[in-house]
């Protein structure tokens, strides 16, 4: 399955000289809104993607692995192959479909996308992760690097595309403008990565970090196509399930800089319409048989 070329274009026809003018956005909030960034052709041909899988994954002959039952006591990681139909009426998500799809590594690498991600990271952008969702994932306030360690301090960014409307009442993506300046959360071992039983410390000093600095949770509320982009000391998480039965379908990526990882030219793959990505094996799971 692929998009076209001409599918891929939008209003965004020259991002450096627009996104320049987002910069301020970018220094002050951790983050830009780009409304429309993606054409409705590169939304359905993503959202046919996960349908497809989800129809055929009995077939699947692959390591490409599901995070089921998100946030519940129930949650657990499997071969998508081997995941109950049932649980995609819940909280889910698809980790690194990036690793086999051409259509997902032609629309995160777009050239437009390349060249803003590039300004921000003062460095080739090398997508390292993806991430699909269909409904909220009513996560608790984060930062990425709590979990993602670039080698290099704050050279990661993080792409959220919309992949359809999005509403308050769907568990929308929730952020917090200017937590990006707080100083990072100190972990046991040294650096920015916590294990989980030093998540109580982080919340706590975050939360004291929010109530000194007067930082609230901001929604974003997206139509099909528009982008976000976050600093990788940003906080956000996702807001509470209002209505279950809503979606709230959307394809996150993480991006260090390329040249960091050059001593390990084996993982660092060209993609097929420009951009490099990282190959690494798919996500463990407990049980594949």
């Amino acid at each position: 399955m692929s998009v076209k070329d001409d599918a891929l274009q939008s209003p965004w026809n020259h991002p450096a000289s627009i996104f320049a003018e987002q910069m301020s956005t970018w220094d002050t909030d951790g983050y830009v809104i780009l409304k429309g960034f993606f054409a409705h052709a590169v939304v359905k041909a993503v959202n046919h993607l996960v349908d497809q899988l989800w129809r055929v994954q009995t077939q699947l002959d692959s390591k490409l692995s599901v995070d089921i039952y998100l946030e519940n006591p129930k949650q657990e990681r499997l071969l998508l192959s081997h995941a109950p139909l049932e649980a995609r009426q819940s909280p889910y998500k698809i980790n690194d479909l990036y690793l086999e799809s051409p259509l997902v590594r032609s629309i995160m690498l777009d050239q437009r996308l390349r060249e803003i991600l590039k300004s921000l990271l003062d460095g080739e952008p090398l997508l390292m992760n993806s991430l699909n969702f269909e409904r909220g994932s009513s996560q608790p306030a984060h930062v990425d690097t709590l979990f993602i360690s670039p080698r290099k301090h704050e050279k990661l960014v993080v792409v959220w595309l919309a992949l359809e409307s999005i509403n308050s009442e769907s568990g929308p993506l929730l952020v917090y403008p200017g937590s990006h300046k707080i100083v990072p959360f100190q972990a046991r071992k040294g650096g920015t990565c916590i294990e989980a039983d030093e998540m109580p410390q982080f919340n706590h000093y975050m939360d004291a970090q929010l109530r000194k600095h007067n930082i609230k949770a901001k929604e974003f509320i997206a139509e099909p196509g528009d982008i976000l982009i976050w600093h990788a000391q940003l906080l956000h998480g996702g807001k509470a399930i209002q209505d279950p039965q809503k979606t709230r379908k959307s394809l996150v990526c993480h991006y260090f800089r390329k040249q960091e990882y050059w001593p390990q030219p084996w993982r660092v793959k060209r993609a097929e319409q420009g951009g490099h990505y990282y190959m690494r094996p798919h996500q463990r799971v407990a049980k594949q048989d």
